[in-house]
């Protein structure tokens, strides 16, 4: 054993490479064990109105995450003993293990939104206190520096909240919630990497790891099988953890873009952030719940333009990719201006495929 960690000492790649290539060989046996149980026991989805597919598909992909993630880090607590921060592990995989149960319990009776959004409200106030002092700091947007303590909490939930529910959202075409994710754990990782703070390296490389095979059970395999309500619910918590670490620099982490953070973060997660605000919006306009399922979605949009789900979840990761470029890029510009000019190019540029798809539906309707 001292020759293994001998081994790794002090190279940090080597460690990332073996974490993500570890975790999903792990998943990728897992995932098929899971598929069986599920074929077998029937957790499987209809097509919906949200959900645009052929055939009955399992839903358990989440569940095999878990699980991928739970013996991974059984593992790597032995060989990192010494560098990592269990009590900060031990608060995320806690959250994760009671969203996972909501997040089956959901896909499996569908629990009405109240008592979803009550028990993830539960979920983000646990979150909050177990990562214990922190203060969320918006760098001087709009004048915004340090938000007093209790503000700073409630702001944490509400971020857990909205990551959670905006991941949900934006899983209705194969591929696109992980593969954002994936990409999305990938920038987070780099920072962790360039900080080298080691305890955010594993987490993060152990999601990476998982994502891959499930990326591909998902957009590739014959068998397929969804992340649902369990998989996304995990997926966009963790994305919220991340949002907080980045904004609270949590024990002197994350600093890299110390002062441009709010700018990067809207850009990053500008896709889920526009398109949940969008149909939340609308839903509430036409006096239904938030929660509901809709097909109004910017994926679905793009699906009616003649998108395969393929070709819309790869646009929207290169639009993601791009506009993210360009904020670290001009991170050194006033941050207001920033914030303005690349909060309205995302709103504009992803409407762009709604108006398409209106005009071609109405022209269709001419016809």
């Amino acid at each position: 054993m001292e020759n293994f960690t001998q081994l790794f000492q002090n190279n940090i790649f080597l460690i990332t490479a073996f974490v993500i290539v570890s975790t999903a060989f792990i998943n990728t046996i897992i995932i098929k064990e899971v598929y069986k149980v599920a074929k077998k026991r029937g957790f499987t989805v209809s097509p919906s109105v949200r959900r645009i597919h052929n055939g009955e598909v399992p839903f358990l992909g989440g569940i095999a995450i878990y699980i991928s993630l739970l013996l991974s880090i059984s593992i790597y607590s032995v060989l990192f003993k010494e560098q990592l921060d269990f009590s900060f592990i031990f608060s995320v995989i806690l959250c994760l293990s009671i969203l996972v149960f909501i997040g089956l319990k959901d896909d499996i009776v569908e629990v009405t939104p109240q008592k979803k959004l009550f028990a993830q409200l539960f979920v983000a106030i646990i979150t909050v206190l177990l990562l214990g002092h922190f203060k969320i700091d918006f760098s001087n947007l709009f004048g915004v520096n340090e938000l007093p303590v209790l503000i700073g909490y409630a702001f944490s939930i509400f971020i857990i909240l909205t990551f959670i529910n905006a991941f949900n959202f934006i899983d209705g075409i194969d591929g696109l919630c992980s593969s954002l994710a994936l990409m999305v754990f990938i920038f987070f990782g780099i920072i962790a990497i360039l900080e080298n703070n080691f305890t955010q390296i594993i987490l993060n490389s152990l999601f990476i790891g998982a994502l891959i095979p499930t990326i591909v059970s998902n957009v590739f395999s014959k068998n397929k099988m969804f992340l649902g309500d369990n998989g996304s619910f995990i997926l966009g918590f963790f994305v919220g953890i991340q949002v907080i670490l980045m904004l609270a620099n949590y024990n002197n982490t994350l600093t890299v873009f110390d002062g441009s953070s709010p700018l990067i973060l809207m850009a990053l997660l500008s896709y889920p952030l526009v398109d949940s605000g969008r149909v939340i919006i609308i839903r509430i306009k036409r006096k239904t719940s938030p929660f509901s399922a809709d097909s109004n979605h910017i994926h679905h949009h793009l699906y009616r333009l003649g998108l395969s789900h393929l070709q819309a979840t790869i646009l929207i990761i290169v639009y993601t990719i791009l506009i993210t470029t360009a904020a670290i890029l001009l991170r050194d510009f006033d941050i207001n201006l920033s914030f303005v000019l690349f909060f309205t190019i995302s709103v504009v540029v992803l409407n762009i495929p709604i108006i398409m798809s209106k005009k071609k539906n109405h022209i269709n309707n001419i016809d």
